[in-house]
């Protein structure tokens, strides 16, 4: 009996890591992952600077994920990001992309940034 049951709570739990949005034990297992960095994409100034956030979510954004995240610049020239404070510096002119790479979460958040 108890082999039984065990069977049947692993086979649940198959099910909905197989299934899009299924309920298993009053526990919501979603297929769909995202990741959200804001600002959204902006212009900033030679000079200035922000601080960018990213948050990780489950079940169409309806759940957030517990997540830490390494960033990373593409055209580090044009903006940078530090990545314990997360405080972006615009370089110099041009457009540079950030990218928040969730540790958790299959899903990379990019973020465009335009110097002027």
């Amino acid at each position: 009996m108890r082999f039984t049951a065990r069977l049947v709570g692993l086979t649940g739990l198959l099910v909905a890591a197989a299934c899009r949005d299924s309920v298993v034990a009053g526990l919501r297992a979603c297929a769909d992952t995202t990741t959200v960095v804001t600002p959204a994409d902006t212009t900033v100034a030679v000079g200035q600077h922000f601080v960018a956030k990213a948050q990780s979510y489950t079940c169409g954004k309806s759940q957030p994920i517990d997540d830490d995240f390494s960033w990373a610049t593409l055209n580090g020239d044009i903006a940078v990001i530090h990545q314990t404070t997360q405080v972006v510096d615009a370089i110099a002119p041009g457009t540079a992309r950030i990218n928040a790479v969730p540790f958790r979460s299959p899903q990379i958040g990019v973020m465009t940034v335009t110097v002027r």
